[in-house]
């Protein structure tokens, strides 16, 4: 009964309740730019920014070629699979302006050494500030539970499942993609219930989702003409210290990706 009346505490008057956390810049559900640190009666957020917000204007066409540069050294499949991708980073500056629920974007490469987890970290980067600890594939419906219930009370923006070689099927997670979740901890009497906060991310290593993840999923295939990636040299790329340069101009992301989702609200409209 304890636990239930804790969870009611925001139907008292005098307390706050917080809803999640945020390093950066975001949408709230009125689509409008949150870009103060503090917490915020309406969404419940606490924001905490320790980079310089970008605030000068900037033309969707300059926004968008701003993130085609972050991922230039990379090949895609498809265009679709890039869309996918940036999909991920505008997911985290506008998760707080849609009632629905996020997909898992599962990121997988044709070979090895192809940097499908410096790219998933990428989007932490860019979102956070930092890279967040990416872990394995659970090994069973209880583990899930427990890994999906911490991240939850924890309010971790972002779960990263890292290097999946095994068959990606987990009716817990399913239920945390696709609507309201609830769980309690295994042996304790922690228990969450709501709509998940992380945002989740995959990499992946020839594994195959089951049919109910393959429908709660946006899929980044990496692929190269390179017989061996690894070893190319560092005056192939670009950015070779690519983390670097998008932790040196994150604030111009943050910035970028909200033009893009201000034009998008504004015009109501897909863009291209």
């Amino acid at each position: 009964w304890l636990v239930d009346r804790v969870f009611d505490v925001q139907n008292r008057p005098g307390f706050c309740q917080v809803t999640g956390t945020a390093a950066s810049q975001i949408l709230d559900d009125n689509g409008k730019i949150i870009d103060s640190p503090g917490y915020h009666t309406g969404t419940g957020l606490i924001v905490n920014m320790d980079y310089v917000p970008w605030r000068e204007p900037m033309t969707l066409d300059e926004a968008k070629a701003l993130y085609e540069e972050a991922v230039c050294d990379y090949r895609f499949a498809t265009p679709s699979h890039r869309s996918a991708y940036f999909a991920a980073v505008l997911t985290g500056l506008c998760r707080r302006a849609y009632a629905g629920n996020t997909p898992l974007t599962t990121i997988e490469a044709a070979l090895q050494k192809l940097g499908k987890s410096l790219l998933a970290q990428l989007v932490s980067t860019i979102l956070l500030g930092h890279r967040v600890p990416g872990t394995g594939w659970p090994h069973s419906e209880k583990e899930f539970r427990d890994l999906l219930v911490s991240a939850m009370l924890d309010l971790d923006p972002i779960l990263l499942l890292d290097n999946i070689t095994v068959e990606m099927d987990s009716a817990e997670l399913s239920v945390a993609l696709g609507g309201d979740y609830s769980g309690r901890l295994l042996g304790g009497n922690k228990r969450a219930r709501g709509r998940h906060p992380s945002m989740f991310l995959a990499t992946v290593n020839q594994a195959k989702p089951s049919a109910d993840i393959t429908v709660r999923t946006n899929y980044v295939r990496l692929v190269t003409t390179s017989p061996r990636p690894g070893e190319r040299p560092m005056s192939c790329f670009k950015h070779p210290d690519l983390e670097n340069w998008v932790l040196e101009n994150r604030g111009r992301l943050i910035g970028a990706g909200l033009t893009i989702l201000r034009s998008f609200i504004a015009g109501r409209r897909r863009l291209p």
